[in-house]
């Protein structure tokens, strides 16, 4: 986790290996012509560099505070710190300081006296308080078994790892195509400076009502292999005993499916930006048209494409379920969610996402989920401008 600071903050950075040494800047810049052009494949171990290499060059680029707010606070605590080590786990957040801006710091103070779990669940009030946004719930993974610490469900483990939430977007999405699942709506989260219960407002949306693991869905039973294409879809679209066409966005019914399957991140996507586009796609030249209402993928798509596409499934798909509403939604979140559950889209969210009541009055917090056709601020569309119908929910 120190690396990260420690490379960005600096004048200069040279990465050694034997008797041979390259200046970090050029490292990176090679690493990403590389990728880019198709000859070197975008890794895991490429993104390693990279990702140290976009803090670097944002940290130099945004000296104003509150220019970093976003460009590092966020980015840093969403998606990257979840890939690297610490040994001692307060350091996951402790590192971050140096880089953040002047606000998030100064919220962080650093005692080791304190548990992992209250200097986690100290960083997300934190976070919950001085932005007006929910972004940081987006980084709630299920904990299952992997998580031996006793947090508030609503407290991300930063010890997970596979960072960027459920989504996974931040690196492929085009900053004026993010989510924006609760429109113009901010943050009217209450939190109280202790205790394990916060407060979210927002809309009920439905309840999950059917649950289908996407890696059955997609794998073929004779070779194991996940696979799509047009075809599959329109085939698995029938099988699900979905309506000809999707009715909160017009569309056919398999084209829909295809968005939800993949929480509309594959190269195909209007979402993507070219960046990202080309270097997951490397030759193979694909036109991505904007979609409004009705449009669906709106153009053929070639075998080559969808070969491309289904080559990327493992990564998207691994341990997420495709739920369908009681109304016909369909959505992408996480496994372990149950028939039952409720779907909300809060004020402040960029997503929705989905809770659990627990009998008691409150709610366990799930995740956040992708529901097909409501995450550019369909719901906020709903209200009319009559605040009855937000929801106060209590969440421990």
């Amino acid at each position: 986790m120190w690396v990260i600071q420690e490379v960005a903050v600096s004048h200069g950075a040279t990465v050694h290996c034997g008797p041979h040494a390259i200046d970090w800047d050029d490292l990176n810049t090679g690493l990403q012509r590389a990728t880019g052009s198709g000859f070197v494949p975008f890794s895991d171990q490429v993104n390693k560099v990279t990702s140290i290499g976009h803090w670097r060059e944002t940290f130099h680029r945004r000296r104003d505070s509150r220019a970093r707010a976003e460009d590092l606070d966020m980015r840093l605590i969403m998606t990257d710190e979840g890939t690297k080590k610490a040994t001692d786990l307060r350091d996951k957040i402790y590192s971050l300081r140096g880089l953040a801006s002047d606000e998030f710091a100064a919220g962080i103070v650093v005692d080791y006296r304190r548990s992992v779990e209250e200097v986690f669940t100290d960083c997300t009030r934190h976070l919950l308080r001085i932005r007006q946004d929910l972004r940081i719930l987006s980084r709630v993974r299920q904990r299952g078994k992997k998580s031996s610490l006793r947090l508030p469900s609503w407290v991300p483990d930063w010890d997970l790892g596979d960072p960027g939430g459920v989504l996974n977007r931040y690196y492929r999405f085009c900053p004026t195509k993010m989510f924006c699942a609760s429109g113009r709506e901010l943050s009217r989260a209450i939190v109280p400076t202790d205790g394990d219960i916060i407060r979210l407002f927002g809309i009920h949306v439905d309840k999950i009502q059917r649950m289908y693991s996407i890696r059955s869905l997609l794998q073929d039973r004779n070779t194991g292999e996940l696979s799509i294409n047009e075809a599959r879809l329109r085939h698995l679209a029938n099988n699900l005993r979905l309506p000809e066409t999707y009715d909160a966005t017009g569309e056919e019914s398999w084209m829909s499916l295809f968005d939800t399957l993949t929480a509309d991140r594959t190269p195909l996507s209007s979402r993507i930006s070219d960046d990202y586009r080309t270097k997951n796609f490397g030759h193979i030249d694909v036109m991505v048209p904007d979609k409004g209402k009705g449009a669906g993928l709106a153009l053929k798509v070639s075998d080559a494409a969808w070969a491309k596409v289904s080559s990327m499934l493992d990564l998207i798909v691994d341990g997420k379920v495709l739920y369908i509403t009681g109304n016909g939604y369909l959505g992408f979140t996480e496994e372990l969610c149950r028939e039952g559950d409720d779907v909300y889209v809060f004020c402040g969210g960029e997503v929705p996402f989905v809770v659990r009541a627990t009998g008691d009055g409150f709610f366990a917090f799930h995740g956040e989920t992708y529901v097909h056709g409501l995450m550019d601020g369909e719901v906020m569309g709903w209200l009319g401008g009559d605040d009855q119908q937000i929801e106060e929910l209590s969440l421990k």
